[in-house]
């Protein structure tokens, strides 16, 4: 999911478009297993390399810090995004969670996520979780440095243990997943970890 996900993002973000809405419901995986971005209603084509947004805009529990905070944003926002996928799928739970909105900004802009299981991720995919949710979007890679990465480049390895022979959208993958009964989620092989 992450690798292919980082190819649609190096794909728009070459085009000067970030997407504002990266979340696990815009994430489509088909039965033979290929991953689709999916629903751009609120991208944006930015005004050449380096330009930024500004417009609050997206679904609040995966809006980046600088988004939060009302600041200027660019590619590295869908980033972030991205990461909360990643931990989404790793913890079967969102990074930041809080009830009304306003909390929930705050948790996003000054709180840390929750720390993945040491038993159950090895520390590159903890770091990568950590990395992609970094407070700072300077710290965060781009999506072309992310595909770079080495657990990343062999991440299409990463398999789900189930398919579907239809194309689901990932939120709804998350039901299915979390209700499974007879071992672990994601297969990872040995020589990722």
């Amino acid at each position: 999911v992450l690798a292919q996900c980082g190819r649609a993002l190096t794909h728009i973000h070459g085009r000067h478009i970030v997407h504002r809405d990266v979340k696990s419901q815009n994430i489509f995986l088909t039965g033979d297993g290929v991953v689709k971005l999916g629903d751009f209603g609120v991208a944006r084509r930015l005004e050449g390399h380096g330009a930024l947004a500004r417009t609050m805009i997206g679904t609040p529990t995966a809006l980046a810090p600088e988004v939060c905070d009302s600041k200027p944003y660019g590619m590295k926002a869908d980033i972030w995004s991205l990461g909360v996928v990643f931990y989404e799928l790793l913890a079967m739970e969102l990074p930041f969670r809080a009830w009304p909105v306003s909390a929930l900004i705050a948790k996003i802009v000054t709180g840390e996520p929750k720390r993945l299981p040491e038993d159950l991720y090895c520390q590159d995919v903890r770091a990568l979780a950590m990395q992609l949710l970094c407070k700072d979007p300077d710290q965060r890679p781009s999506a072309e440095e992310l595909l770079e990465m080495p657990l990343v480049s062999q991440g299409d390895r990463i398999v789900l243990r189930r398919q579907s022979p239809r194309t689901l959208e990932l939120g709804q993958a998350f039901g299915s997943l979390r209700n499974w009964q007879d071992g672990p989620v994601l297969q990872v092989p040995s020589s990722v970890n």
